[in-house]
């Protein structure tokens, strides 16, 4: 019988109905790929992660953060992970145990040389900060930070509320600097904000010949109303099958405009030739590529679907001179119909079913 208690509790142990809790510190300390558990609250959150933290301390958590809400205690199993110089937690899986008040500490006002004295601290602590800069956002997945006079930058880890309307304004960011790593030849400061704040003014158009008759800088947030525009072409991901962008042929100094949205996939009714009509707020944005100018860029954020747009089916030639009831010659399918007053007479002059 003691053999049997024994092998259950090896069991039980090796799925991890006995897994030892650790504190936010150790988890930081632990080793790389270790496989830990740890119980806190959500500080903070962002589309690709959130801000874990108890009495001990604060670590982020990469990814894998859907349906969690600032303020839920959880107890996380994870894979310790390492970005950064940062200890992280991936992979985790979480079980919600219950819900807290959070109350944030006095943040730390960042300037552009005490910023970029915590980006070369290699020990540098995580803490709760608040800065001026100025946003760029770069394909709707980086949100930069320009800080005046730092040699380093800071980036707004993907935030849950749309801050497209900022792009290219002074804003202020408050949240956990949780760590700091280099893309090119510039170290950004990776923050996962409770707040940003700014003063956003945007100019609105009707219709996209007016959109394109505009002077507008690149990365400007415009509204565009637009009715009944032809679908010149749609793009689609090749790997994934996913529609993710329409073509309007409507040009500005040669270059169709696209509007482009990746994260919900379009009607499959859809075709081209067909209508759309709708307000879109986006960053107007000249996309180029490896110096290679491709097109104007639509690109809304956040709560935007596709569904907000309404569509129509192409009208073709034939129904559209019906409609007129005019005499009129079409081609259909390489036949010769004449229409008149509303009837449809084949080349030979006789009533086409």
């Amino acid at each position: 019988m003691k053999k049997l208690s024994l092998l259950l509790t090896g069991w039980l142990l090796s799925v991890g109905m006995f897994a030892e809790t650790i504190t936010v510190a150790e988890a930081n300390a632990a080793a790389k790929d270790a496989e830990v558990t740890v119980e806190g609250v959500i500080a903070a959150l962002a589309a690709d992660g959130a801000v874990l933290q108890d009495a001990t301390g604060l670590i982020y958590c990469h990814k894998d953060v859907s349906g969690l809400k600032v303020g839920d205690r959880v107890r996380a199993t994870a894979t310790i992970g390492e970005y950064g110089g940062a200890k992280q937690l991936t992979s985790a899986t979480y079980e919600v145990l219950g819900t807290e008040e959070v109350t944030y500490p006095e943040a730390e006002e960042w300037t552009a040389e005490t910023m970029d004295a915590w980006v070369a601290d290699n020990s540098r602590e995580k803490k709760y900060v608040t800065f001026e800069a100025t946003l760029n956002i770069n394909n709707n997945k980086y949100f930069n930070l320009t800080l005046e006079g730092a040699v380093n930058k800071a980036s707004v880890i993907k935030p849950l509320e749309d801050i497209s309307a900022m792009n290219n304004t002074s804003i202020t960011v408050t949240g956990y600097a949780m760590y700091a790593a280099k893309s090119g030849s510039t170290t950004y400061a990776y923050v996962v904000a409770t707040k940003i704040e700014g003063d956003v003014q945007i100019a609105s158009y009707t219709g996209l010949d007016a959109l394109v008759a505009a002077d507008i800088a690149t990365g400007t947030t415009v509204e565009v109303t637009f009715t009944d525009v032809p679908i010149k072409s749609i793009y689609t991901v090749k790997s994934t099958g996913k529609r993710t962008g329409v073509y309007f042929n409507v040009q500005k100094e040669g270059k169709d405009i696209e509007l482009f949205y990746s994260a919900e996939e379009m009607p499959d009714s859809w075709e081209v030739g067909g209508l759309l009509s709708g307000t879109v707020t986006a960053p107007w944005v000249r996309y180029e590529n490896k110096g290679t100018f491709y097109c104007w860029e639509l690109a809304p954020a956040g709560t935007w679907h596709w569904t907000s747009l309404t569509y129509k089916a192409a009208t073709t030639a034939l129904e559209a001179t019906v409609a007129e009831k005019a005499a009129r010659k079409v081609v259909e399918n390489g036949v010769i119909y004449i229409i008149r007053n509303g009837v449809r007479y084949n080349a030979l002059g006789g009533t086409a079913e």
